[in-house]
């Protein structure tokens, strides 16, 4: 008996299959909005919102133009002052990366991922 092979009632799939699907990434369901780090020298987080999921801010509004707005009351300045920037995937990067598009102050939706507040004009801090 030790010399006769089991066959399995389900077949063995190699390794080493390739398909012709190409891996597509996606975005975490999460938001975040932070400052650039430019600023860590001033504020101890620059983490200004962290939802786990992005469809909890969704439900109010999936309008880029409200991510903007609840930004903006965040740091106490207009929208006019601030543009959010995200990357293709969603992914936080590094502040000089060119992977950061700006994403429009307008109708259009917004996803969910890490978005990066920029202040044109500076921030003001409170103490």
């Amino acid at each position: 008996m030790s010399d006769l092979k089991r066959k399995s009632p389900f077949p063995i799939i190699p390794l080493d299959v390739r398909t012709e699907k190409k891996h597509v990434k996606t975005r975490p369901a999460f938001l975040q909005v932070r400052l650039p780090k430019t600023y860590e020298n001033l504020l101890p987080d620059l983490l200004l919102l962290d939802v786990s999921e992005a469809k909890y801010v969704q439900l109010h509004s999936p309008k880029s133009s409200y991510l903007y707005a609840i930004t903006a009351c965040l740091l106490d300045c207009s929208t006019e002052e601030i543009e959010l920037c995200t990357s293709k995937d969603g992914t936080d990067a590094g502040d000089e990366a060119s992977v950061w598009s700006v994403l429009a102050n307008d109708d259009k939706d917004y996803e969910s991922g890490v978005y990066v507040c920029r202040p044109l004009y500076g921030i003001r801090i409170l103490f």
